[in-house]
């Protein structure tokens, strides 16, 4: 029996490397979707405001979000609020030193297919750096064009914790 897969590609309508980009879109939306995009902002309080900014009043968000027990992440700590309002403070456009080191040193070589098969203990411990070069490293991309990482971490549970915090 075969079968078909069916997809979807829509071509983005806006693409912005500003941090503050709500204000140069003229448009407001009833759905904004977001797949795996939070994780990558240095700032994600700035980043939701401008997403509450482009979505109408009574519009919806919809975000897919990896649970870093089933990626690379899986050492490291989930982010907190505490992490957010720095980071905002910090008025972060590209991932800090701090958070190029977190992604570089507690790296590892695991997919969720390792967790899901139990393969990934012998793997958790396996560090691909020391933590003197997983900081030189860090320093060198925080001053140079940074790598595309991770800079917030949390799981299912932890992500929920936040948001209702967030929401506080």
């Amino acid at each position: 029996v075969a079968s078909r897969t069916a997809t979807l590609a829509i071509d983005p309508e806006f693409v912005s490397k500003n941090k503050r980009f709500a204000g140069a879109i003229n448009r407001r939306f009833d759905l904004v979707i977001a797949n795996h995009v939070l994780e990558h902002a240095a700032d994600p309080l700035t980043w939701l405001d401008q997403l509450a900014e482009l979505t109408r009043p009574c519009g919806h968000l919809f975000m897919a979000l990896p649970d870093r027990r089933y990626t690379f992440d899986i050492q490291r700590r989930d982010n907190s609020l505490t992490d957010w309002i720095r980071w905002r403070d910090q008025d972060l456009v590209k991932p800090s030193a701090d958070q190029l080191f977190d992604a570089i040193y507690y790296h590892r070589a695991i997919r969720h297919m390792d967790v899901w098969r139990d393969e990934a203990t012998s793997k958790i411990n396996e560090k691909r750096f020391p933590a003197d070069d997983a900081w030189r490293r860090a320093q060198h991309h925080a001053t140079e064009a940074a790598p595309d990482t991770h800079c917030s971490v949390f799981t299912s549970e932890s992500f929920r914790a936040l948001w209702q915090e967030i929401e506080e």
